[in-house]
């Protein structure tokens, strides 16, 4: 079961206090058809963000990517893996379920289906526990 956030004001306030390193943000380049994680760190590069997509065959974001059960299972396999890392009050949560507007106009805009956010030292750690329980085909992940 998945733990989504509605409005969570701590992933709001982040956003918020850091919009002009956040407005610089580009999707990788690296994608490929199906869902796809993307880590690209923030400002002073102590904090990543993360945003997950679903690309359909011509690259482009689209809510047809992959069967939605196969979409809701990544997800919450994600959002699993995140619980681990809420160290501090933005950290580890996945929003865009439901979002508030500046979350919903970041997504649109970055054309993003969720994001997230993780400590600089947490990526490598998320990233493996992603590797034990999803397979190359069922999640493709960036960072850069």
């Amino acid at each position: 079961m998945t733990t989504f956030l509605v409005t969570d004001k701590s992933v709001e306030k982040y956003m918020r206090d850091n919009l002009n390193s956040l407005k610089s943000y580009k999707p990788s380049s690296h994608i490929s058809p199906g869902l796809n994680i993307n880590l690209s760190p923030v400002g002073d590069g102590s904090i990543y963000l993360g945003t997950f997509t679903g690309y359909g065959d011509s690259l482009l974001k689209s809510a047809n990517a992959t069967p939605f059960s196969d979409f809701m299972n990544v997800v919450n396999v994600c959002d699993a893996a995140l619980l681990s890392y809420r160290s501090l009050p933005f950290t580890g949560k996945m929003v865009g379920y439901q979002p508030t507007d500046l979350v919903r106009s970041f997504l649109y805009h970055k054309k993003a289906h969720r994001l997230f956010f993780l400590r600089a030292t947490d990526v490598l750690p998320f990233v493996s526990s992603l590797r034990e329980s999803l397979s190359d085909e069922d999640l493709k992940i960036s960072l850069f």
